[in-house]
């Protein structure tokens, strides 16, 4: 089952004006709608494409952000579907939902200070677990770009003797830990991230400055022990806030901007 989340946020015009809180928050417009193609580097095919929407909703009271996305594969069959809810005003993450169409499978994460509650359903089966998650500088897999987005300011300012450094919840693994003997706490990775280049970069809906960034795990045993396709991962950010994701490498695949539409205005 794929557990991969593409948590992008594009819009026609980087950097333009947004609606609501979400600029200060670095998410995009309620709106805006963007599509994504999986490129195979290797084979030199397409593998697949994702579609998101974002539109506002109400929670609890408070009013959020809601990404929805729909993964297909080459024919346009949609094999998953996700839903990411954040805190409009801050920018945080509250809940996220899959649902894996292949396997039956139906997770959710919902987020607390300190903690990542994970409710698991596949077919007539249910498992719940929580895990206890560090405070601050932290991600979950499913909303990895837009920290990095958030903390891009402190990432550019680090030096090599002193670099980036965040606790990376891995969800997948977490998930096998769980039916297994080894400790859950195995799926919080800490990831270092550095910056390989910055300047213009060229991508299907222009050139735009950006900066290159590589993330891969901060433990020197961990990056011998783990594959590197599995492990280390590359994401091209822009440089005007609020730093869009125009491309990510994981592996052999490249995922790749090719749709924007922008939000009424």
């Amino acid at each position: 089952m794929t557990h991969f989340i593409l948590g992008v946020f594009m819009v026609c015009v980087l950097g333009g004006p947004a609606k609501i809180a979400t600029a200060q928050a670095l998410l995009p417009d309620p709106g805006t709608r963007l599509s994504y193609q999986h490129w195979n580097v290797e084979r030199q095919q397409v593998t697949g494409f994702s579609h998101l929407h974002y539109a506002v909703a109400s929670c609890g009271g408070q009013e959020c952000l809601v990404e929805r996305s729909e993964n297909t594969d080459p024919d346009s069959e949609a094999f998953s579907r996700k839903r990411l809810w954040f805190d409009a005003k801050s920018g945080e993450p509250l809940r996220y939902e899959e649902e894996d169409l292949r396997e039956n499978l139906f997770i959710t994460n919902t987020y607390g200070s300190g903690s990542i509650r994970t409710e698991l359903r596949h077919g007539n089966e249910s498992r719940t677990f929580e895990l206890e998650v560090p405070r601050e500088r932290f991600a979950a897999f499913e909303f990895v770009f837009d920290y990095l987005r958030k903390q891009l300011g402190g990432i550019l300012n680090t030096s090599s003797d002193k670099p980036f450094v965040f606790t990376l919840y891995l969800p997948a693994l977490a998930i096998e830990l769980e039916s297994g003997a080894l400790a859950q706490s195995m799926s919080l990775v800490r990831m270092r991230v550095v910056r390989e280049r910055s300047g213009v970069f060229s991508t299907r809906i222009g050139s735009h400055e950006a900066h290159t960034l590589r993330l891969y795990p901060d433990s020197w045993t961990l990056r011998v022990l783990l594959p590197k396709e599995k492990s280390e991962f590359t994401l091209v950010l822009a440089a005007e806030p609020p730093h869009h994701l125009l491309e990510f490498h994981e592996g052999k695949t490249q995922h790749q901007i090719t749709k924007l539409e922008l939000a009424d205005r």
